[in-house]
């Protein structure tokens, strides 16, 4: 699910370095990430789910990617 919670700016940016390592991935690629989670004063780590239910059942954890590119083993 692509979307962004108002005011967090968790959308990359299409100028920035990491878009350009994000588009060279492929469908299927493993890969290796590095990120911040979001804090939030209830429960530590914000949380996306727009509902209680969906929070407890299926949480949307979000993080602000630092870095993302091709596993190679």
């Amino acid at each position: 699910m692509l979307y962004q919670i108002l005011g967090d700016n968790t959308l990359i940016n299409p100028n920035s370095q990491l878009y350009a390592d994000i588009s060279e991935l492929s469908e299927g690629d493993m890969v290796v990430f590095s990120g911040t989670f979001l804090s939030d004063d209830k429960d530590h780590i914000e949380e996306g789910s727009m509902s209680e239910s969906g929070a407890m059942t299926d949480p949307e954890f979000l993080l602000l990617f630092n870095k993302v590119s091709k596993y190679k083993n």
